[in-house]
């Protein structure tokens, strides 16, 4: 299928994570009005691009989608999504906190656990559940399948077969490649084909669970946002490569703008330290949005 008639994909999702942070830090997240207007925003940019192409599915539907899955599963899930559900969802008896890893040039070194979290194999073990138990998966984003396949083996290996996959978003040819493999893939919206699938918060800096995790060479881990200069926007999220810096520019207003308005909303400064992802090349400024707007007149669409 050409990809002149392919849609790109953005689920929104960081008005849920916000307020998630915001109930555990006492800061204050903006309202669903706010959110609203920054999701409308990154269509209209992103529609420069991909012109009636683009279409950002919206996390009630994706939440409410997940949930209902998750209830009329028959045998337990284990989570790798903390966006949309959590240890309330019918069924989930625990979460597997994987993430994306790069290396310090953006080149991928595989699925990894987040940082804090145990190893992966560690993870695996640690579910209390019978010696042989069939279980199901559930992760907000499916492509390849070749993630999730991987996954499914070394449970399998520990007597946990996964006859089932929930996903939010599901692209068919990694749906496929589960179903093909006896999986009873399942998702809330299914796409034949896209130009890409992306998750809002990965391109707002220092949002939760935000960008790929960038391990550098003193062994320390960092959020790298999908936009320039922390990113890359053309290999990550398929911006073309003529549009990468005007729209690493907007993506970093748009996390100015975000982080402002908590701090206004708090009436408190947000430090650095204490945003939910830190980023490589920042300084320890007491206000986030500071250090953003600092960063971006020095580094704005350069190397850090």
């Amino acid at each position: 299928m050409s990809t002149e008639t392919n849609p790109y994909i953005v689920s929104s999702d960081i008005e849920g994570l916000f307020d998630s942070w915001s109930q555990k830090t006492g800061y204050v997240s903006p309202s669903y009005d706010f959110f609203n207007g920054a999701r409308n925003d990154l269509e209209n940019v992103l529609g420069g691009y991909f012109p009636e192409q683009v279409e950002i599915v919206h996390e009630d539907e994706l939440r409410s989608g997940l949930i209902s899955l998750a209830k009329n599963c028959t045998v337990p899930i284990i989570s790798l999504d903390r966006a949309y559900v959590d240890q309330h969802t019918p069924n989930i008896v625990g979460f597997l906190d994987v993430t994306r890893m790069v290396d310090e040039n953006f080149n991928d070194i595989g699925l990894k656990p987040r940082p804090g979290y145990p190893p992966i194999d560690v993870q695996l073990d640690s579910f209390r559940l019978g010696k042989t138990s069939p279980v199901a998966l559930l992760d907000d984003v499916v492509f390849t399948g070749d993630g999730i396949t991987s996954l499914a083996k070394q449970l399998a290996e520990r007597g946990r077969p996964v006859v089932k996959l929930i996903s939010g978003i599901g692209i068919t040819e990694g749906m496929q490649l589960l179903r093909m493999g006896g999986v009873d893939a399942q998702c809330v919206k299914e796409y034949e084909a896209v130009i890409d699938e992306i998750c809002q918060r990965d391109f707002v800096a220092g949002a939760p669970m935000s960008g790929r995790t960038l391990l550098d060479a003193q062994g320390r881990f960092w959020s790298a946002p999908y936009f320039n200069p922390f990113g890359d926007p053309i290999k990550w999220a398929s911006i073309p490569e003529a549009a990468s810096d005007d729209f690493s520019d907007f993506c970093l207003e748009q996390s100015i703008a975000i982080w402002r308005k908590i701090e206004q909303l708090s009436c408190a400064n947000v430090p650095v330290k204490a945003i939910p992802r830190l980023i490589r090349g920042m300084s320890e400024n007491p206000s986030i949005s500071r250090e953003l707007v600092n960063f971006k007149r020095n580094n704005s669409s350069s190397e850090i």
